[in-house]
């Protein structure tokens, strides 16, 4: 199984074993390290991933500055980068700022734009 794979592992395994390990760290931040729970699981309830937040971060647009109106997916790297040193706005923004940023630095915006592209906002 592919959730506990070694770095060492992925530097010899083809891009799709390497693709996969990155998919499953993604899921697994989304599981587990994603600061906002959903507050209608209980605790001792098995935790899921908040379909709307997953969506909501694919099509969330950037609201002010150079890149208004472009979706957060397709900010610069070095700009999320600079946010993070300079500070994240407060609020909704800064959190899905700094989630696509670590979607970014993990090579995971296809999964961003798969979502994009399956479940449009209309």
């Amino acid at each position: 199984m592919l959730l506990e794979v070694l770095p060492e592992t992925l530097a010899v395994a083809s891009p799709a074993v390497a693709m996969e390990a990155a998919e499953i760290k993604f899921l697994r931040f989304i599981l587990v390290d994603y600061p906002q729970k959903d507050t209608i699981l209980d605790s001792d309830m098995e935790i899921r991933p908040d379909t709307q937040k997953l969506l909501e971060l694919a099509h969330y647009k950037m609201p002010f500055g150079k890149y208004m109106g472009s979706y957060l997916v397709d900010l610069p790297l070095a700009y999320l980068v600079w946010f993070k040193q300079k500070g994240f706005p407060s609020g909704k923004l800064g959190e899905h700022m700094r989630t696509m940023l670590d979607v970014k630095s993990d090579g995971l915006e296809p999964l961003i734009r798969k979502l994009q592209k399956e479940f449009p906002l209309d």
